[in-house]
């Protein structure tokens, strides 16, 4: 199996009114623990978890298309038919669990568009980290005019399709254009 997926917790699993077991999303694993409800990311490794007496909740973030932007991105263009192939195969294996789960989660309007219609029971969310008052203060902050230095961040994981790395191409030419 893949890398064990990391996770994070807005309190502590102790603080929480039910346990929390983390498992490898094989049947092995979780057929060593009762459980009253199983969820993971909409990926071909969580297809277990289908499998056992237990509802089980997907969270869909990508879509078909945004896999395929992926590949485009950073695949060689002789190789992105055969790429598109196996994507859509795995889309439709998507699909299908997607419709075998008690309910999916999506990330966003396009996995809502995507799979939200295909599950039992769905909700929508945007996972961003701003808040209304990070907003607020963006909005007092007054546009850049060129008159002082601009200042670039970059909210992400430092991952090529994340695009950190046009970072530093968006700056030379902003001071080309001066």
């Amino acid at each position: 199996l893949a890398e064990r997926p990391r996770t994070g917790y807005l309190r502590p699993p102790s603080e929480l009114p039910f346990t929390v077991v983390e498992v490898r999303p094989d049947l092995a694993d979780l057929r060593d623990h009762p459980v009253d409800l199983v969820t993971g990311l909409l990926i071909p490794t969580s297809a277990p978890m289908l499998d056992i007496d237990a509802p089980a909740i997907l969270t869909a973030e990508l879509t078909y298309r945004t896999r395929l932007d992926i590949h485009r991105a950073e695949a060689p263009v002789h190789i992105l038919p055969r790429m598109a192939l196996g994507l859509a195969r795995t889309e439709l294996r998507f699909r299908s669990m997607v419709r075998r789960a008690a309910a999916v989660e999506c990330n966003g309007p396009a996995a809502t568009r995507s799979y939200g219609r295909l599950a039992r029971r769905s909700i929508s969310y945007r996972d961003h980290r701003l808040r209304r008052a990070d907003v607020e203060a963006a909005a007092r902050v007054p546009a850049w005019d060129g008159a002082r230095p601009l200042h670039v961040g970059f909210s992400g994981r430092h991952e090529a399709v994340k695009g950190p790395q046009f970072v530093v191409e968006v700056a030379r030419r902003a001071h080309r254009a001066g």
